[in-house]
C-alpha cells in the first residue's frame, strides 16, 4: 500500500508541475524538477523494505509538511525577473543536487523517517543530505524571484525544517545502521565542514 500511495503522491506532483510549464521562467529548473519527481516516483516501486519503520508524529507526518511549504513559497507574489541572474543558478544547482542525490538514493528513498541502507556512492561521498541541500538552494532562488515578507518566513521555515528532518533521519540511521556513525564522522551534512560543528 505504501508503494502505491508514494507512487501516486509523486504522480500528482508531476502532473501539477507539467501543467505549469508555460509559466516557468527557467525551463532547465522545470526539467530538473520533473526529473527529480520522476526519480522519486520510480523509487517507490523499487525501494528496499526499511530496517526500521517510521514511528510517531515527527517521523511519519512532519516530512509531508515541507513540500507543502515549498508549494506555498513558489505560489506567492509575481516573479521578479530582475533577480533571475542570481536566482536561476541557485535553482539549477538546487535541482541538480536533488536529482543527483535521488538517483544515488533510489532504492533507499522514503519521505517518512525510516532506516534503510547507508548510501555512500556518488554525491553521498561529499554530502550526507544532497536532496535537502538541493531544496535549500532551490528555495533560496525562489525567494529571490518572489521576495516578500511572507516568503521570507516560509523560506526560514523550509531551511529550519530541512535541518530538523536531517537530524531526525540521522538519529534513526545511527540507531539502526551501525556503519552510519563512521559515515557521519567522515562526510559533512551539507558539504561544508564547518556546518557540521
Amino acid at each position: 500500500m505504501g508503494r502505491v500511495c508514494g507512487f501516486l503522491f509523486f504522480a500528482v506532483l508531476i502532473i501539477g508541475r507539467v501543467s505549469r510549464f508555460a509559466s516557468e521562467p527557467v525551463p532547465l529548473v522545470w526539467g530538473l524538477d520533473v526529473s527529480y519527481l520522476s526519480l522519486l516516483m520510480a523509487s517507490y516501486l523499487i525501494r528496499r523494505p526499511p530496517k526500521k519503520r517510521a514511528t510517531g508524529v515527527a517521523e511519519r507526518y512532519y516530512p509531508f509538511l515541507l513540500p507543502m511549504l515549498n508549494g506555498l513559497l513558489l505560489g506567492q507574489v509575481p516573479w521578479r525577473l530582475a533577480a533571475l541572474p542570481v536566482a536561476a543558478p541557485l535553482m539549477v544547482a538546487g535541482g541538480g543536487f536533488a536529482t543527483w542525490g535521488a538517483w544515488h538514493l533510489r532504492r533507499n528513498f522514503s519521505i517518512m523517517v525510516e532506516a534503510r541502507e547507508v548510501v555512500e556512492r556518488g554525491i553521498y561521498r561529499y554530502v550526507r543530505h544532497p536532496i535537502y541541500l538541493g531544496n535549500i538552494l532551490a528555495v533560496s532562488g525562489a525567494l529571490l524571484l518572489r521576495f516578500s515578507l511572507l516568503n521570507l518566513a516560509l523560506w526560514l521555515a523550509v531551511v529550519t525544517g530541512q535541518v530538523y528532518r536531517a537530524r531526525l533521519e540521522e538519529r534513526k540511521m545511527r540507531a539502526h545502521c551501525p556503519e552510519y556513525a563512521a559515515y557521519q564522522a567522515r562526510v559533512p551534512m551539507f558539504g561544508v565542514r564547518w556546518l557540521r560543528r
